[in-house]
């Protein structure tokens, strides 16, 4: 139900390089003109769109695991995960690609995540665990939550989660870890706990700052205008912080700082050899 949107990301991503890759749609359930838009799409990126269309939403996470497990991606070692509302430079899948190829199959890549308007704004970039507290809470620090980029967020480094919105990921692994939980249905976290599964299992995300894209909407957190909806991200933050016993909890917070730790000192190394 965003066809003005998804109108604008598929053009986006016909004006990008896409190198060899298809594009598969997923209408969930939309009650607008989003079938229209989807059959315009056909001008702009030919024979690699093909399309479906489910008669009810099922939400986020149901939808991407139909998308990991259909046949039309079957063939395909490598999947990206767009949203509808996102607008994409034209080096983007390179920019990914080359950092998914560094990092190996039990690795997530994602970007650097902008604000429409202000165009100067960061909405997301690395996610990290600081800190387990007394009642069990995780203490995530999103990286360049609001900031103005100044530069500061062109980095590459390994991390705990990237941002769902465009990110890229070895199809089987991903199927190995289970796909996105349902729990978290229609929306909302179901990338970042995807992403600590990961990590308890010896993953870890990569998130690629030189390649940016826009994001039209703000952040899901962003946009509960009501109790209900501020009550649902709640519930699901919930469910994130209580899905895994603390002992799980230290492994995520010794994975991360191992992690940054040997990223930094590789760099550091580097910059001793410059």
């Amino acid at each position: 139900n965003n066809a003005d949107l998804l109108e604008a990301t598929l053009q986006s991503l016909a004006r990008s390089d896409l190198g060899a890759a298809s594009v598969l749609v997923l209408d969930n359930g939309s009650a607008d003109r989003t079938p229209d838009v989807i059959r315009a799409a056909d001008n702009l990126l030919g024979q690699r769109l093909k399309s479906l269309r489910l008669p009810v939403n099922i939400g986020a996470p149901a939808a991407r695991n139909w998308l990991l497990r259909h046949p039309g991606t079957r063939r395909f070692d490598t999947v990206v995960f767009l949203d509808d509302d996102v607008l994409l430079p034209p080096d983007w899948l390179a920019g990914l690609a080359a950092q998914f190829r560094l990092a190996g199959k039990n690795a997530v890549v994602g970007c650097r995540v902008m604000d429409q308007e202000p165009r100067q704004s960061v909405q997301m970039a690395d996610v990290n665990l600081l800190e387990i507290e007394a009642d069990g809470d995780f203490l995530i620090a999103n990286a360049g939550g609001g900031e103005l980029h100044l530069g500061l967020h062109d980095y590459t480094r390994p991390c705990l989660s990237v941002t769902g919105c465009c990110h890229m990921m070895d199809r089987r692994h991903a199927e190995e870890l289970g796909g996105f939980d349902l729990r978290f249905s229609p929306s909302q976290v179901d990338d970042c706990a995807r992403d600590l599964r990961n990590a308890l299992q010896g993953g870890h995300a990569v998130y690629a700052g030189r390649t940016a894209i826009r994001h039209c909407q703000r952040s899901s957190l962003n946009q509960a205008d009501s109790e209900a909806k501020q009550g649902h991200i709640q519930g699901n933050m919930l469910k994130l912080r209580t899905k895994y016993t603390r002992s799980q909890k230290a492994d995520l917070l010794h994975r991360n700082r191992d992690i940054l730790w040997d990223d930094l000192t590789s760099k550091t190394r580097d910059l001793e050899r410059a």
